[in-house]
């Protein structure tokens, strides 16, 4: 047996346990590709998360615009749902979202919080700013989301000039990010 354990010894003395380099930069480089394609994917994940988050929001502020409106067209006086153009519908919530920022004259969007809201008072619009910066670089103008709340005037008859509705839209149409 002795004999059995030095041939053993001196068969497997010419290899080191572990890896060499070669293996060591072939796992590093595999990693690294993973990494990469699970942090492309997380992003996706965020922006669509953000896109979510945004258009949840929107409805709300639609629901809220809608019921405002009703209420104001119960009193029979269409001027005050007139008046509603070009307004602030975070008003028209009970408690503002909470990535309200207020209203603000013209500000800019680069200086604010990612992922909030402001109503431009110059403007007469509600803006959203992106969470991710690098996503804001394929919106118009200065980066941001902007509706605005219109008035939508029905076909002039006898009775005079009526309104058929009132809309949050976005002021400029856009695509979320290629969606």
């Amino acid at each position: 047996m002795p004999d059995r354990a030095k041939g053993w010894a001196r068969r497997s003395s010419g290899r080191q346990g572990g890896a060499g380099l070669l293996e060591t930069t072939v796992s590093i480089t595999v990693i690294a590709v993973l990494m990469w394609i699970l942090s492309d994917r997380l992003l996706d994940y965020v922006r669509l998360a953000d896109q979510a988050a945004m258009r949840q929001a929107v409805a709300t502020l639609r629901l809220a615009m809608y019921l405002e409106a009703g209420q104001r067209a119960a009193t029979g006086d269409l001027n005050q749902v007139r008046a509603m153009g070009g307004g602030n519908p975070m008003r028209w919530l009970m408690e503002p979202l909470p990535d309200y920022l207020g209203e603000r004259d013209r500000p800019d969007p680069r200086t604010l919080p990612g992922g909030s809201w402001y109503f431009d008072a110059g403007r007469r619009e509600l803006a959203y700013v992106p969470r991710r910066l690098a996503w804001r670089g394929e919106l118009p103008e200065e980066g941001v989301f902007r509706f605005q709340v219109r008035v939508r005037p029905a076909v002039a008859s006898a009775m005079g000039t009526g309104i058929s509705g009132v809309e949050l839209g976005p002021v400029i149409g856009y695509s979320w990010f290629g969606n």
